[in-house]
């Protein structure tokens, strides 16, 4: 319930107030002009970086990622490369002796 009007005395400024039992919170009756110094934007609370900034902040943080992503599978290209060339010519070492023998042999008629 209400139990009172008040006027509050702000900057030479009388706002009118009316106050409930519970809560003494002031009722702003007047219009309040804007400095012409305040931005556009509202800025970001202290310690919150601003829409600007958090843009730039993505923007960065996606093209690292995508160069750390890039040089990571190069890298894992050049292993899986390094992988399978070990595995061919392990192959070739066990299997191209036989495989000159039979030819040879074939050619020649097996008179080697």
């Amino acid at each position: 319930m209400l139990n009172s009007n008040r006027t509050i005395f702000d900057q030479g400024k009388s706002i009118n107030a009316q106050t409930d039992k519970d809560d003494d919170l002031p009722v702003l009756t007047e219009a309040v002009e804007t400095p012409a110094a305040l931005p556009d934007r509202p800025s970001a609370p202290a310690g919150r970086p601003s829409a600007d900034e958090l843009v730039k902040l993505e923007s960065k943080l996606c093209a690292q990622s995508l160069t750390l992503a890039d040089q990571m599978i190069h890298e894992a290209c050049h292993d899986v490369e390094d992988i399978i060339v070990e595995r061919v010519m392990t192959k070739l070492r066990s299997e191209l002796p036989a495989l000159v023998s039979r030819v040879l042999h074939d050619h020649f008629d097996n008179k080697i």
